[in-house]
């Protein structure tokens, strides 16, 4: 018995519940049907009070950025963008049990002439459906809300390159309306929400957003316009070693010439470092945007073949010294076979020792050539030149 009667209140709550819906449904269309009758969607909707602008509240969720190109100086976003304002037209009786009316078609209602002023091309969403929201709630507030996909222009300044921080903009104003017909104002309540795996972008962080307001004035008049601001930093990793550890790699290598013998082993081994430093710089300059003023990257590299090529004035000021040893000792041998004594009874090859020994660089009188000290000085300032070179580099581009 108990069976019988759970079977037939099951029966009955479903009943209600298929005419209840149905009823609803019945009631929404009569509802839309009615506001409509009149209803004229070229026509903005009143502001406060029957005077003033409409007043329309935004707010956003960001769901991914992705492409962030400093070569074109763009990025791409995908966003659902919602706006809500007040049309008193569209106002029904709440006491009919709806909370709100959903609407499928956008253009059967006014809706205000937003458009994304740093936009380079944008696609709404229709897969499955069109990815849109219309709700119109008893008093006549709107909700209005979809899925955009959109490429935007990122002016960037490339000076700190790439140690850089970048802010990318998503400005959205009225085309045709001034503020004094309608005014665009950021949600009270988060205004912007954004996706947890947003800071997974390649090649830069996300550190902050804000949103902001960009109202303009033109001959026309004053359009009310919204901001928001992403704010980036470059991931240097991929930079340092992709470009800064083989160029100072090539650098500290070169020093080694110092310390090789013959001539003609330093310059071979001076040509295969410059090839090697000329293809690293190749590759750099490839991936790097071309801007027509100097970056930090540019600076570096540029700094790093300076180096190199000093490095081969250093080997010719030995092959210059080791030629004015030989020929010196040539003249001196002269001299002996003639029966020419010397100072020191050393000739003056001892007396140009001697005169070596009163300069404040003592140290330098253990080695015997010209050409060994040049090599003597060299292993102490090229190291020591470009250590301060990185001080001040490091200091200017990376603080």
């Amino acid at each position: 018995m108990k069976e019988f009667f759970l079977t037939c209140f099951l029966l009955i709550a479903s009943s209600f519940h298929f005419t209840n819906g149905k009823g609803n449904l019945y009631l929404e269309q009569k509802i839309l049907k009615d506001i409509f009758k009149e209803y004229d969607s070229s026509v903005r909707p009143e502001g406060k009070n029957g005077s003033g602008p409409v007043v329309v509240t935004v707010n956003t969720y960001v769901r991914s950025i992705t492409n962030i190109n400093d070569v074109n100086m763009e990025y791409d976003v995908q966003l659902t963008f919602r706006q809500s304002w007040m049309d008193s037209r569209l106002k029904y009786d709440s006491g009919l049990g709806l909370t709100y009316l959903t609407l499928t078609k956008i253009e059967h209602i006014w809706t205000p002439d937003l458009f994304f002023s740093n936009e380079m091309s944008g696609q709404f969403h229709f897969l499955l459906t069109p990815n849109t929201l219309i709700r119109i709630y008893p008093d006549g507030k709107i909700l209005y809300s979809t899925r955009i996909s959109m490429k935007l222009f990122c002016p960037m300044d490339l000076r700190n390159y790439p140690m850089d921080n970048q802010i990318c903009s998503l400005k959205a104003a009225s085309y045709a309306y001034t503020t004094e017909d309608l005014v665009f104002l950021w949600k009270d309540t988060e205004p912007i929400q954004v996706t947890k795996t947003l800071s997974q972008i390649p090649k830069f962080t996300m550190n902050s957003f804000n949103e902001d307001y960009c109202t303009s004035k033109t001959t026309t008049g004053e359009y009310s316009c919204i901001q928001l601001d992403f704010h980036f930093s470059r991931e240097f990793t991929f930079y340092l070693i992709q470009a800064y550890m083989p160029s100072l790699a090539l650098v500290l290598l070169s020093w080694v010439i110092f310390w090789l013998r013959p001539l003609t082993l330093r310059l071979g081994v001076w040509v295969g470092l410059l090839v090697a430093l000329m293809l690293v710089t190749a590759h750099v300059g490839d991936q790097s945007p071309q801007v027509s003023y100097v970056k930090a990257l540019d600076v570096w590299m540029g700094s790093c073949v300076c180096f190199l090529f000093c490095v081969l004035l250093e080997i010719c000021a030995v092959s210059n010294a080791l030629s004015g040893d030989e020929g010196l000792d040539e003249t001196l041998a002269e001299k002996n076979s003639m029966g020419v004594e010397e100072k020191g009874g050393k000739g003056d090859r001892g007396g140009r020792l001697t005169s070596y020994a009163s300069t404040p660089l003592k140290w330098l009188n253990r080695y015997s050539t010209r050409a060994q000290r040049i090599d003597a000085v060299s292993r102490v300032l090229f190291p020591a030149t470009f250590a301060f070179f990185n001080f001040v580099y490091w200091i200017t581009y990376a603080a």
